[in-house]
């Protein structure tokens, strides 16, 4: 008896419910002999086999790609004529046309098919993979030692003289990051997970380097292997990369001459008139320092959107002399 079956004294066999065993068991039967019969005894064996299905189940589900990942409910399906079920309990248990599978991960399930009165032996499905969410936790840092000034009036930029360090990261525990997808003004680039700068427990990142001259927002992606992707993401800021020194043009507007050291000599006022000009140059984000002698004066600078240009006067009047000076750097601390 290798099934775990029990015989009473009557011969009646009681197989247990659920073993999961297929086998035999022997019987020895045995009469004692009387004043009509002999003495007899035998033995009888009773062969327990598990029905072998003729088709498989199948599995089927959504898909984004051909990873093998499926990306919502796996549902298992019975062939025609069968029933399915996740047990081979056999009292009262549910026998249907379908399983399903929920769970995100890879599952490993086993189901039993019914055909009248019989069942058969566990089909095992060893790797069902389910991946139902698209990367989280997707963002792009940079260098944390560049610093914030006002860029427009509700935009705040990031100002540098060399490069950026921009890195982008993402999460998923369930199939992985496949690709970032990152564009920085001219294109999207997509990055395959073997060049990730880090790859390790679902957490990706990669860096990469941003260089002069470069003004704009990054804006990335991530897609795990099931083939979901990811909302976009844009930096709050803007990233700006300067390496180029602002220009100063400046003017004098008065009846007089000039000699070799640079000194003018006038009997009427003079306007000096200043111009700056910088892609990156903004004086929101930047403070010029105008000084007559070792006093400092507060100009008034007027952007021409027309010429690209910051322009700025400063009337001098009475008898004098005035030594000018106008101290100032872009954003990026090129002075």
């Amino acid at each position: 008896n290798d099934i775990g079956a029990t015989v009473d004294s009557n011969g009646k066999i009681t197989f247990e419910n659920s073993t999961g065993k297929a086998g035999s068991i022997t019987v020895n039967v045995k009469k004692e002999a009387d004043n009509q019969y002999k003495e007899l005894e035998k033995n009888f064996t009773l062969t327990l086999s598990y029905h072998v299905p003729t088709s498989q189940p199948t599995v089927s589900g959504a898909t984004k790609n051909e990873s093998g990942w499926y990306t919502g409910v796996v549902t298992i399906t019975a062939p025609e004529g069968y029933l399915i079920s996740y047990s081979n309990d056999l009292i009262g248990n549910a026998w249907n046309e379908t399983v399903t599978v929920n769970t995100d991960g890879v599952n490993s399930k086993k189901v039993y098919l019914k055909k009248g009165n019989e069942i058969s032996d566990a089909i095992s499905f060893e790797s069902i993979k389910i991946d139902a969410a698209a990367p989280t936790n997707v963002k792009i840092d940079y260098s944390t030692s560049f610093f914030e000034k006002a860029l427009e009036t509700i935009t705040f930029g990031i100002y540098e003289a060399k490069t950026i360090n921009v890195t982008l990261t993402a999460t998923d525990v369930t199939s992985g990051v496949d690709y970032f997808t990152y564009d920085i003004g001219n294109g999207d680039v997509v990055v395959r997970k073997a060049d990730f700068t880090k790859n390790e427990n679902g957490v990706a990142e990669y860096t990469f380097q941003i260089a002069a001259e470069f003004r704009n927002k990054v804006k990335m992606s991530a897609t795990d292997v099931a083939g979901w992707t990811s909302e976009l993401t844009e930096t709050e800021h803007y990233l700006v990369v300067d390496s180029i020194s602002p220009v100063l043009d400046v003017k004098y507007d008065f009846t007089g001459s000039k000699n070799t050291l640079d000194t003018y000599y006038t009997n009427d006022d003079v306007t000096v008139k200043f111009e700056i000009k910088d892609d990156n140059f903004d004086l929101r984000s930047a403070d010029p320092v105008f000084m007559v002698g070792s006093m400092k004066i507060a100009l008034t600078w007027v952007e021409d959107k027309t010429e690209g240009v910051w322009k700025a006067e400063q009337l001098l009047s009475g008898d004098n002399t005035y030594n000018l000076s106008l101290t100032f750097s872009d954003a990026s601390n090129n002075e």
